[in-house]
């Protein structure tokens, strides 16, 4: 179903994770959407619009199946501590929004793919990223790995997931549902869209679960190294999407 869509892993096969001239300007939307997504719900929070619900951590603790328990040993053996908290937020912020906007998914395909979508970050096992689109190279590996462990499809469907995540925007009507909260859950913790569909009391659990500290000197050399050309990476750096603009929108929110 998703075969000939950006970001998915036959994509990526196919184009070797390289943009079109058209793929260009859909990233660029995707970018310049969640921009005004961020603006968007932080006036209907100012407006009294959107109050989300308090979520208990416990409740979106994922299942304790052999599929949840590989991809974490998988994720704990490719980055440090500060990238798998990353990766468990991108999880929980994922399910807390999903949860706002009424979306359906599978938690253990969608935990599998959270708490590996950064592997191809780790050149030594997933190959240089001046020579490969990470986010494709990281969703291949975690497929080939989940699937040499026995789990068939769901390991398709967890590398199809993180192939995908950089795309930004990831909609629920064109993709699985789970890639579309990778996405969701990246994107919060990277640059706070959707924070404020996030309860305060929930938000502050979460990062207390898995601190964000140095979450941004783990990620800079990473940025900074030349990426493969045409790659989403290469032309989100090239537009700027990483570059700080003072205080992160979750440290604003949870200092308000």
């Amino acid at each position: 179903m998703t075969a000939a869509l950006m970001g998915t892993l036959a994509w990526a096969d196919r184009t070797d994770g390289r943009l079109s001239a058209d793929e260009k300007i859909a990233l660029a939307r995707n970018l310049a959407s969640l921009r005004a997504e961020m603006v968007f719900d932080e006036a209907r929070y100012r407006l009294g619009l959107l109050r989300p619900a308090k979520i208990e951590l416990d409740t979106l603790t994922p299942p304790d199946t052999k599929l949840v328990r590989d991809a974490d040993e998988f994720a704990r053996s490719v980055y440090p501590d500060v990238l798998w908290a990353h990766c468990l937020r991108t999880y929980y912020f994922g399910a807390q929004v999903a949860a706002f906007d009424g979306i359906k998914f599978d938690r253990e395909v969608f935990y599998a793919a959270a708490i590996c979508h950064d592997a191809g970050i780790n050149e030594g096992v997933a190959g240089p990223v001046a020579a490969c689109c990470f986010a494709h190279s990281g969703g291949r590996l975690t497929c080939e790995t989940l699937s040499g462990k026995g789990h068939g499809e769901s390991a398709v469907r967890v590398g199809d997931a993180i192939s995908t995540h950089m795309n930004l925007v990831v909609p629920p009507d064109q993709y699985p549902s789970e890639s579309t909260l990778v996405a969701v859950g990246a994107t919060c913790d990277i640059f706070g869209t959707y924070v404020r569909r996030i309860e305060l009391t929930t938000l502050a659990a979460t990062v207390e679960r898995a601190p964000r500290t140095g979450l941004f000197e783990a990620f800079g050399p990473f940025l900074t190294q030349p990426h493969l050309e045409d790659s989403r990476t290469a032309l989100l750096v090239q537009m700027g999407a990483f570059d700080s603009n003072g205080t992160h929108p979750i440290e604003s929110v949870l200092a308000s």
